[in-house]
């Protein structure tokens, strides 16, 4: 089953389309190891414990395809849900505009994952990889989007284990040292305060 996660249309060329989509790290996100420019390349994407391996199995003027070889998902119950799955790019050309689809072959409603990793998805080929075409900088991260939520509002962030490097942030943000996830939603956590960046130290979480 086939399941189109984005597509959107661009004034740009396809040169710079194919390439865009290929800087996996200035979309994605930023710890990508390995080589993505080719057929037969392979690489890695990291967000702390989550990764993924992928292998580019094809890579032409207008399409790309990448095949999952390794999957570790640890926040759900199936951590290797996206082995095997599929990655395709598809870009076409119609009244002077390229449309790009994303796909990801086999991410469907079935999979425990699968809403989560849809909204991922739409952000980071929606927003972060669009941007990065047009704009020359895309949105990649080193977290993983989580939220908490009480009875009358949802709060929204990134979640790090304590061995990442504490991003560079502005203005003033909530610390929860979480104790239990479910999928991305944090259900228990040890503590949470207002984060102070000078005197954060890793060591002082319960939490990983």
């Amino acid at each position: 089953m086939k399941i189109i996660v984005a597509n959107f249309w661009l004034m740009q060329l396809l040169k710079k389309i194919i390439d865009s989509i290929c800087n996996v790290q200035g979309w994605w996100a930023t710890d990508v190891k390995g080589s993505t420019v080719k057929s037969g390349d392979v690489f890695t994407v990291r967000f702390g414990k989550t990764y993924g391996v992928f292998k580019v199995t094809e890579l032409t003027r207008t399409n790309i395809n990448w095949l999952v070889t390794e999957s570790y998902l640890p926040l759900f119950k199936n951590e290797t849900e996206w082995l095997n799955t599929q990655i395709t790019w598809e870009i076409q050309f119609y009244n002077g505009l390229h449309k790009l689809t994303m796909t990801h072959i086999g991410l469907t409603p079935a999979c425990v994952c699968y809403g989560d990793c849809n909204k991922g998805w739409n952000f980071f080929i929606g927003e972060s990889l669009k941007k990065l075409i047009t704009e020359n900088k895309g949105l990649s991260g080193t977290g993983i989007f989580t939220y908490i939520s009480d009875n009358k509002k949802r709060y929204n962030g990134l979640l790090y284990l304590k061995i990442d490097t504490l991003p560079q942030l502005n203005g003033e943000h909530i610390l929860i040292d979480v104790k239990e996830t479910l999928g991305e939603r944090i259900t228990s956590a040890y503590s949470i305060q207002k984060l102070d960046p000078e005197g954060f130290n890793a060591n002082d979480l319960k939490g990983e």
